[in-house]
């Protein structure tokens, strides 16, 4: 979600986000009276709104105001009894109890009115805030419009602006840390081309010599994936200029499922690879011409397989679709935390059930390539060798597809372990900087204490760097290695399924099927 403006009302009074403060001082947020729907228009000049900015942490320092979900409750049930004790009627503002021996820095929260921009001096001075965040946090914004003025509605827009632009500050991290993957992807496709370039001639002549795996790193992975990350880019570069929370969530979520389409695409792409090569090496002789025959027995195969494949591409529309519905706290903008975990029985459930179909895809995906080629490399020593796979190339072969399984079964498991590690390390290495807090004694201060413990918590996981970074580096770092292990495994080794003509191959066209029968063999592309 973006960091647009947020505008409270008579029926929210509260909102909570993340702001980036840096020495620039840039970071601020801006509240003021937009619009009122009154009964008595003669008392909009004199309506004088309080008005509360404060670090959610520090919820703990008061003894009397609400949590923020209490807060949401109470305003919208009943005003009366919810100003009771928080509000100073003479002052206009709020009331601020400090608990037990805690200080209140008056430095750090805004505490007074805001009132409609009139002429006179008074009116101008309290036409708004704009508040300097004095450090980066979770910050809250209360409002207390009177409940005795007749008040029907009012408009009370609240924009947090970062000290960069308008992206929630994860979403920032990844728009600076694609960059790399951006260069890492140029420079592969940069030397792949040069290698390209070598075995087809200046001309690219010779394209048939070509290893099909180079053509489905290439074409398949390698340029799709520099396109995606390269847009990616650019949609957050958009969406953190714009101030458009709409066009900014609609961004962000486009970033989100082209990254989980791409990762899909990829499965799907090497399945199909490992089909292929069933194809070829369950072939009577290894320079065997594919013929109807051989594609009707893999037809049936690769027809479910692109069933399958669509209905994931589905599958992973709704569950990013999904992700982004409204919380049960609207208040709680920009955090993905437990504060968002109950939304409602349905909802949860069908959360939980997409997100289970499309954890099962995603096995699915993580064995079928493996199966196939474990299968393959199982069948290598029934082939007999030929006069032109002497057995050497055979014991290559086997070798390569041992190394290719290995690849497709422990490079996600492996990355993802990694980051996983990485992250667990510098969160419990930040937790452990969280304030010592008095333990509670009584029920009520308890639920304060936990709340102040899990925003500090929430900080830590929005705002500090080398923390939440999996998606987006499982997704990059997975890519780049794939493309690099496959590279030195399959094309640094020479070895690779290849369409091409030698004496004995020929393109043949058969009438029967209406298609080009052309000859597929494991060549040496030194």
């Amino acid at each position: 979600m973006g960091i647009g403006p947020t505008a409270l009302d008579f029926n929210n009074g509260v909102v909570c986000r993340p702001v980036v403060q840096s020495e620039s001082r840039k970071a601020h947020i801006h509240v003021y009276v937009d619009a009122i729907d009154i009964k008595d228009k003669s008392f909009i000049d004199s309506l004088k709104l309080p008005v509360l900015i404060f670090r959610a942490p520090y919820i703990f320092n008061f003894s009397n105001i609400p949590s923020p979900d209490s807060y949401y409750d109470l305003y919208a049930a009943n005003k009366k009894i919810l100003y009771g004790d928080i509000i100073d009627t003479e002052r206009i503002k709020f009331k601020l109890e400090p608990y037990d021996t805690y200080n209140i820095d008056h430095d750090k929260i805004w505490n007074d009115f805001i009132t409609l921009d009139r002429k006179d001096q008074e009116g101008h001075k309290h036409a708004g805030v704009n508040f300097t965040v004095p450090e980066s946090g979770i910050y809250c914004v209360y409002i207390a419009p009177p409940d005795n003025q007749g008040i029907i509605n009012i408009r009370v827009p609240v924009k947090f602006e970062n000290e960069y632009g308008n992206l929630p500050y994860l979403y920032y991290k990844q728009k600076y840390d694609l960059n790399w993957p951006v260069a890492i992807g140029i420079l592969l496709l940069f030397k792949l081309s040069r290698y390209i370039r070598k075995v087809t001639g200046k001309d690219f002549k010779n394209v048939s010599q070509l290893s099909m795996v180079s053509w489905i790193i290439l074409i398949y992975i390698l340029i799709p994936f520099i396109a995606i990350v390269i847009f990616q880019k650019l949609c957050l570069d958009l969406s953190n200029i714009i101030s458009c929370s709409s066009l900014n969530s609609i961004l962000l979520r486009i970033v989100e499922l082209i990254e989980v389409w791409f990762f899909t695409w990829v499965g799907f792409i090497f399945a199909l690879f490992s089909i292929g090569l069933g194809v070829f090496f369950n072939s009577e002789h290894l320079d065997r011409i594919l013929t109807r025959e051989a594609e009707d027995e893999e037809e049936p195969k690769i027809s479910m397989l692109v069933l399958f494949f669509l209905v994931n591409l589905i599958v992973d529309f709704l569950v990013v679709i999904i992700q982004s519905s409204p919380p049960k706290f609207p208040f709680y903008l920009g955090l993905v935390t437990e504060f968002e975990k109950s939304r409602g029985s349905w909802t949860a459930l069908m959360v939980a059930t997409l997100d289970f179909i499309y954890l099962c895809f995603r096995v699915v995906w993580w064995i079928l390539p493996a199966g196939y080629l474990l299968k393959i490399k199982l069948l290598i020593p029934s082939i007999p060798p030929s006069s032109k796979l002497d057995f050497d190339s055979y014991q290559q072969s086997s070798k390569l597809l041992r190394l290719t399984v290995w690849i497709v079964m422990l490079l996600p498991v492996t990355i993802g372990s990694l980051l996983l590690a990485f992250d667990s390390y510098n969160r419990s290495t930040l937790e452990m900087s969280i304030p010592k807090l008095p333990q509670p004694g009584s029920e009520s201060r308890k639920i304060v204490y936990d709340l102040a413990i899990k925003f500090w918590k929430q900080e830590i996981d929005q705002l500090s760097p080398g923390v939440n970074d999996g998606d987006p580096w499982y997704f990059w770092i997975y890519m780049i290695v794939f493309v690099i292990t496959f590279l030195l495994i399959w094309i640094k080794n020479n070895k690779g399924v290849a369409l091409g003509q030698d004496d004995d191959d020929s393109i043949e066209y058969n009438e029967f099927s209406g298609k080009y029968n052309q000859s597929i063999r494991l060549c040496d592309l030194s």
